[in-house]
């Protein structure tokens, strides 16, 4: 009977406390739209949604614009979720009562909201938006729960408290804290008052950030900021002779259609590569700048085949902003020579989110020379397309629709059957279909779902890749049966929708308070996860989200997963096995009037029985501690050679520098990496842990640890 009492005590509290971060919810969200409003230059009213806000910023999509050109809400709605998600990680992980003015004595609940600011300030130096986003969060709670935790109202004050914001205001007398008085009760007479400056204190938070950062990095930090990075690396060596004059004309074709659209980009970029170096990075926002720096180019020059295109890679993502959505694209007619920077690569692609497309004049059946391309492909979500001085430009309209906002992905297959059947669900937001075929003579047919042949429009037409679009498909279960075609074959199917679906990994969740740490990378085998899935967009309340299936890259099932209902647009798994084999993840949704939602999510998971995790902590002032782990899932020891790269700010012992050790089978093996800082005047910088077998030399990872990040 007693557990039952203190079971019932924890489920009352959890309830409460789900009660009290949906106000949080509800106050930052109208700050985060009135404060947008505000830039946006349009009436300061409450909106439903940030469909809603944009359009009337932005207008509705004139007809003779592509839906590629539409001003997308999709970063906008993915920070708000990323800053509620860090709200509920603080308001429910924190023990320390100081951050819930629950001491009547405020001083030390002041003292932590400076340190949250300086802390959030410290970030925004280097615009480390992650971070910025998790400080906001911490921010935004308590200057909200100031008025419901506090005596600040029953003191007699209407207006808000300034010293919140300004450590230097003088602090007003008699205000103590764990005034636990029932305010956060709708029901209480002091609740609205409360709300109404909590949300004013909101906003007044929101503008002198904005104010001390700047509007660039404050638009950025809410994913509100314009158009979209683009950037072209385009080899210069002197075999690129018979293809250069074509590829420059293709990447000024590129940067010229982004640029007469209702959302140009902020910036473009410029990478040339060759071998042995790379040439200056050239940014700018005016594409006439590019346009010339383009024509510019010579291939001249070059040695043996392959040249540097992962360091012009790494340079122009370096120059990238957090989750940037940028497309590049790449010109080459040579292999990568530089492939042992990969996993630099994928880190960076990981945090920087750009999408990479390879134009490639190359012979497609060379599958060990662009293997390295493939791979990128993959991680980036990108592109790979094997074209010629005459055919290049008919892939101009499938990489523009490639680049569309508002694209998602219903379907994607490798290894298709001949003869074989696939059937998927096209729903009433879609508005244009897009198959993607790479694949020789691909003969197929597609019916609607009255079960009438349709024959798409081609979009772009190559020897071993096909698109074709559909405009207004009519919703309901379509099919596409496969009839012939040589090599390998893949299909890819996406929609422009206004509902978007944003899927994640997590730890598994053991409570009734729905979150957990997301698990990016490779998943480790046979181990309980969990999953959440937002939905975004003018209806997002319509779709239910019921199933996520785990499938092979062919389409076979492997497991269906029930979800459930957290609220109108958040569902979940709390706990299942990973399988023992790389997998794809479908989501399956219907509205109440029965229509069916089909989305899959871009990436393709990597099941692993080798794991790492690091974390960076300080010792002292100038000395720092880099702790790791490696777990082994497998039954076969691993020979673990472990290689550290810093710069030159930092000093270690050589004992450090390189190292030996053997994970044995089901164990694991963790120690420190001991960095001592050279002056206080020195840059801290990225380290890199390299994990490789010793025997073959093969990487198996590296992690990049920020020395700015501390685990305090």
């Amino acid at each position: 009977m007693k557990f039952l009492t203190i079971l019932s005590l924890i489920l009352i509290l959890n309830v409460l406390n789900a009660f009290k971060i949906d106000s949080n919810k509800i106050l930052t969200k109208k700050a985060i739209f009135q404060i947008t409003a505000e830039i946006f230059r349009i009436p300061l009213v409450e909106y439903e949604n940030a469909a809603e806000l944009f359009s009337v910023a932005f207008g509705s999509i004139p007809s003779n614009l592509s839906s590629s050109q539409v001003v997308t809400t999709k970063p906008f709605e993915k920070s708000i979720n990323e800053i509620d998600t860090n709200m509920f990680k603080f308001k429910f992980h924190s023990n320390d009562i100081n951050y819930n003015w629950k001491m009547e004595n405020i001083n030390s609940s002041l003292e932590k909201l400076e340190s949250i600011r300086d802390t959030f300030y410290v970030h925004a130096e280097k615009f480390n938006q992650d971070y910025m986003r998790a400080e906001l969060a911490k921010m935004l709670v308590m200057h909200q729960d100031f008025y419901t935790n506090t005596n600040w109202l029953e003191n007699g004050h209407s207006d808000e408290a300034a010293f919140l914001q300004d450590s230097s205001a003088p602090l007003v007398t008699g205000v103590n804290g764990a005034s636990l008085n029932g305010k956060e009760e709708p029901d209480h007479p002091d609740h609205n008052k409360a709300q109404q400056l909590a949300l004013l204190t909101s906003i007044s938070l929101l503008k002198s950030i904005r104010t001390r950062i700047g509007l660039r990095k404050f638009k950025l930090l809410l994913g509100i900021e314009g158009g979209k990075t683009i950037a072209f690396n385009i080899d210069d060596t002197g075999s690129m002779s018979s293809m250069i004059k074509a590829a420059k004309e293709h990447a000024i074709m590129i940067g010229l259609s982004y640029s007469g659209s209702r959302n140009p980009p902020q910036k473009y970029m410029l990478q040339s590569f060759n071998d042995p170096t790379i040439g200056e990075l050239i940014i700018s926002s005016d594409i006439s700048v590019i346009e010339k720096e383009i024509n510019k180019l010579v291939a001249t020059g070059g040695g043996d085949t392959p040249e540097l295109c992962l360091s012009g890679l790494i340079e122009v993502i370096n120059h990238l902003e957090d989750n940037s959505y940028a497309e590049i694209f790449v010109y080459t007619d040579a292999p990568a020579k530089d492939t042992w920077l990969m996993d630099e690569l994928k880190d960076l692609v990981s945090k920087k989110l750009p999408r990479i497309s390879f134009l490639l004049n190359m012979v497609p059946t060379r599958a060990s020379a662009t293997q390295a391309y493939d791979l990128i492909k993959e991680f980036s979500n990108g592109d790979v397309l094997y074209v010629t001085p005459t055919n290049i430009k008919s892939s101009v309209d499938f990489l523009i629709a490639k680049a569309d906002v508002s694209s998602e992905q219903l379907l994607q297959l490798k290894n298709l059957k001949r003869g074989e059947i696939y059937n998927f669900s096209v729903d009433p937001t879609i508005d244009e279909l897009r198959i993607s075929i790479d694949a020789r003579d691909f003969v197929f047919v597609l019916k609607n779902p009255d079960g009438v042949a349709v024959s798409p429009t081609v979009i772009t037409d190559l020897v071993h890749f096909k698109m074709f679009k559909v405009k207004s498909p009519k919703s309901g279960t379509w099919s596409l049966n496969v009839q012939s075609f040589n090599s390998i074959g893949k299909m890819k199917l996406e929609g422009s929708t206004s509902i978007a679906f944003d899927f994640k990994f997590v730890a598994e969740i053991n409570s009734d308070l729905i979150d957990g740490l997301e698990l990016k990378g490779q998943l480790p085998l046979n181990t309980r996860i969990g999953a959440i899935v937002n939905v975004f967009g003018s209806d997002a309340s319509k779709p239910k989200v019921n199933y996520l299936e785990i499938l092979k890259e062919n389409g076979e099932l492997i497991e269906r997963i029930s979800l459930q209902k957290y609220d109108t647009s958040k569902f979940y798994a709390k706990s299942f096995l990973t399988p023992s084999s790389d997998f794809v993840v479908k989501l399956i949704a219907t509205d109440e009037t029965g229509n069916s939602y089909q989305r899959m999510v871009n990436d393709v998971f990597h099941v692993t029985t080798l794991t790492a995790k690091t974390g960076l902590r300080s010792i002292r002032n100038d000395v720092y501690s880099i702790n790791f782990e490696i777990n082994n899932l497998s039954g076969n020891e691993k020979k673990i050679k472990m290689k550290v790269e810093i710069c030159d700010d930092f000093s270690m012992d050589d004992f450090y520098k390189e190292r030996q050790f053997v994970v044995y089978e089901f164990d694991y093996f963790s120690d420190v990496v001991i960095l001592k800082k050279k002056s206080s005047n020195s840059d801290l910088c990225n380290a890199k842990l390299i994990f490789s077998d010793q025997d073959t030399g093969n990487v198996y990872f590296t992690k990049v640890v920020d020395m700015n990040y501390l685990e305090w």
